[in-house]
């Protein structure tokens, strides 16, 4: 996407066996609105920056965690995707397509 900002959501539950099409993993993103389609050469068309590692903070100390015997998680990983060559990623709509 030129010009925007593309946020790809954790997905927590994997399909026993991944949609394809011509031998490439299809998934959906919350993201990218029903009906639009994103394709490219992610690898060739793409540089990720990754700022800093993951960071994972356990803690007892947030509201009543410590007398009820529970633990606070917080995950965080700083990172940007940006696109270096445009011409390489297609935006599409699914339903204009013949």
């Amino acid at each position: 996407m030129i010009g925007g900002l593309v946020v790809f959501e954790m997905v927590t539950e994997v399909a026993p066996s991944p949609t394809t099409l011509w031998s490439t993993i299809i998934f959906a993103s919350p993201s990218v609105q029903q009906g639009t389609f994103i394709a490219g050469a992610f690898g060739q068309c793409t540089t990720f920056y990754n700022r800093e590692d993951a960071n994972l903070r356990l803690s007892d100390s947030a509201d009543d965690n410590f007398t009820k015997n529970l633990v606070t998680a917080l995950a965080e990983l700083r990172a940007l995707s940006v696109v270096n060559v445009p011409e390489g990623i297609i935006v599409g709509d699914l339903e204009n397509v013949s």
